[in-house]
């Protein structure tokens, strides 16, 4: 942003007051959504080293190239001034993304079959 990391604090906080910044101020909200891109692919990247333990290195791996593309898309989409397309493309893939690291949840962490009840549902619209 501007050639830094962090942009001046004044930039980040002009408005008054200091809440509205997470809204209304472009400077903030766009540092906000490259902190979480950030994030996100340090995230992805912990998932995959840590996904060998469960199996599912693969699918890990795949999350990260998933994640790395859409930073790129996000990057691409700031570079030519917010193209629709690229716009568009970097939201389709977030959706991409957020299924595969479900699937990837679900894969890792099965869950567990429920205890039955003594007395089901079924048991009981047969009496009547």
């Amino acid at each position: 942003m501007d050639g830094r990391f962090v942009p001046p604090i004044e930039h980040l906080f002009k408005n008054d007051p200091w809440w509205m910044n997470f809204f209304d101020n472009i400077t903030t909200v766009q540092f906000d959504h490259r902190m979480a891109a950030y994030a996100s692919l340090a995230l992805a990247l912990l998932n995959a080293v840590f996904a060998r333990q469960t199996g599912v290195a693969r699918r890990g791996w795949a999350i990260v190239a998933m994640v790395l593309c859409q930073v790129g898309l996000g990057i691409a989409t700031l570079l030519y001034s917010v193209p629709l397309s690229v716009a568009l493309a970097h939201q389709a893939l977030a959706m991409i993304v957020l299924g595969m690291t479900v699937g990837n949840l679900r894969a890792e962490f099965p869950a567990r079959p429920a205890a039955r009840s003594p007395i089901s549902f079924s048991s009981r619209a047969s009496r009547f």
